[in-house]
């Protein structure tokens, strides 16, 4: 049983950098979303990146104030990675998440939850491309799913001290 929900304790989606004494922001959405993952796949849902503190975010290449920094992205794997393309499906169906990328190759599902208009894509190469029916054939990833993002829930961000 985990302290922030039942399989989830809070160090798992702290910032790891060493520096920052395991600072951490996590949105509780993201968190039921995880929960709701495990259940249906029956599956633990590893979390291999969550919240990275400001400096982790100047240090790495790539976009700054991404949405990891700010506690509303995961990347995620489970035990069984030949699941991923249906888990990917499954989170498709949510109208929080408005991003989500697949990477085949380092086996893992990024999920966020953006203000802007939704997106979805893969990683080839450590490089974004956009989710297209080709792509989506070629990775098992069926047709595309849309959420009914009329029913969104409400979301609460809530900073977690540790």
């Amino acid at each position: 049983m985990g302290n922030l929900s039942e399989h989830f304790d809070r160090d798992i989606f702290a910032c790891k950098c060493g520096g920052c004494r395991g600072e951490l922001k996590i949105s509780l959405t993201l968190v039921g979303i995880l929960e709701d993952v495990w259940s249906k796949f029956n599956q633990p849902v590893l979390v291999k990146r969550a919240y990275v503190c400001d400096q982790i975010e100047i240090e790495e290449p790539g976009p700054k104030r991404n949405y990891h920094g700010s506690g509303k992205a995961l990347d995620i794997t489970l035990p069984d990675v030949g699941l991923l393309p249906e888990v990917f499906r499954y989170l498709e169906t949510f109208p929080e998440i408005s991003g989500l990328g697949y990477d085949p190759d380092n086996s893992y599902i990024h999920l966020d939850l953006r203000e802007k208009e939704p997106v979805k894509w893969l990683y080839q190469r450590r490089e974004e491309k956009p989710l297209t029916a080709e792509l989506r054939a070629r990775y098992s990833l069926g047709s595309e799913v849309s959420a009914d993002r009329s029913k969104k829930s409400v979301t609460i961000d809530i900073p977690v001290e540790i």
